[in-house]
């Protein structure tokens, strides 16, 4: 925070809100708290989020993370920097090993509410900040009965990312030229940073992948492990389906994929010569270091370098759980844990 230039406009509009934010944001810095800042081209913040660790004013219980500000600046909404703060934070809620995270809110601004509660956090209706803000939580751990009571997707929104119910028959390899890779998954290319792209489909967690694949039996909450062909050869992310569509239609393709895709118009133009597979999807996770096509075949998840979507051997599902620090789901696995286990993701 000690970086943080707090005469940038961002925060003209907090200071409306909260009175007494100058004297709050010196106390933060003198704190040394910790944050996230993208900055536009001319050098003023486009998007700024600040973390409090270890508070838990709302009795969550564990290890609870508050995000005590979190704003896109006006003239950069759009470019999705609200989803590229939101995956650094929930890699550093990850590593850190937290069990929530939580946000307080006021109600009018609803195309903020609605952002969180599309990545799982849930008002505590009961609960309101002294401001009279709502407070939205996060869970992001889960016990056994939680695991088994929530779908494949669902499961992933509420917990996750990163979080997966890997599953025998509803996990597969994508494969993703260089090209398109390195602009789908920027963050990919740098390690683990999050660069500010002026692409949203880059910035984003919800994602878009097209391909001319026969597959047609993908569905709702399977895993996407992506294979980055040609160069690397390796499995560098990690998806999860949110829904499906096969047409010619060009129109009807980009109505359903918006900013969420790599491909230009005519770029789908010319795959809609044939039945497009469009599948929607959320970023998982990045893995470091990646699977190589060795791995991989190795412990029987592929037989070859794959040419096209294809679904990972059954057998292989319980060690891709482990290397990727997962639980493989099945109803008698799940059978065997308590009720009271509490299980926390390790990934790569």
């Amino acid at each position: 925070m000690h970086a943080v230039a707090s005469d940038d406009p961002i925060f003209e509009s907090l200071r409306y809100d909260y009175v007494g934010f100058d004297e709050w944001f010196t106390r933060c810095k003198r704190q040394g708290r910790e944050g996230w800042v993208a900055e536009g081209p001319d050098h003023r913040y486009a998007a700024i989020c600040i973390i409090k660790p270890n508070d838990d004013d709302y009795g969550l219980g564990g290890k609870v993370l508050k995000l005590c500000t979190f704003k896109v600046a006006a003239e950069h909404q759009g470019n999705r920097y609200g989803e590229l703060l939101l995956k650094a934070l929930f890699v550093y809620c990850h590593e850190n090993t937290y069990d929530h995270v939580y946000v307080t809110v006021f109600e009018r601004h609803q195309e903020l509410i609605a952002l969180f509660e599309e990545f799982g956090f849930r008002c505590l209706e009961d609960r309101t900040s002294g401001l009279g803000e709502l407070v939205y939580a996060k869970d992001l751990t889960y016990c056994a009965t939680e695991m088994g009571a929530l779908d494949a997707l669902a499961f992933h929104v509420r917990f996750g990312p990163p979080a997966l119910r890997l599953r025998p028959d509803h996990t597969y390899v994508v494969p993703i030229t260089p090209r398109y890779h390195s602009i789908l998954f920027p963050d990919a290319e740098v390690q683990a940073q999050f660069p500010m792209v002026v692409r949203p489909y880059g910035n984003a967690l919800r994602k878009a992948y097209l391909c001319n694949a026969p597959i047609r039996r993908l569905a709702a909450g399977d895993t996407l492990l992506f294979y980055r062909s040609q160069d690397l050869r390796a499995v560098t992310s990690v998806g999860v389906v949110e829904e499906t569509l096969v047409s010619g239609d060009v129109d009807e393709i980009v109505a359903m994929v918006g900013q969420r895709t790599v491909y230009t118009y005519e770029e789908i133009r010319d795959l809609a010569r044939g039945q497009v597979l469009t599948i929607m999807f959320r970023q998982d996770r990045l893995l470091l270091p990646p699977i190589s096509e060795g791995e991989l075949a190795t412990n029987g998840a592929i037989r070859r370098a794959p040419q096209s979507i294809a679904a990972v051997s059954s057998g292989a599902i319980a060690w891709l759980g482990r290397r990727l620090g997962e639980p493989s789901f099945s109803p008698s696995g799940l059978a065997s844990r308590t009720q009271s286990s509490t299980v926390r993701s390790r990934s790569s």
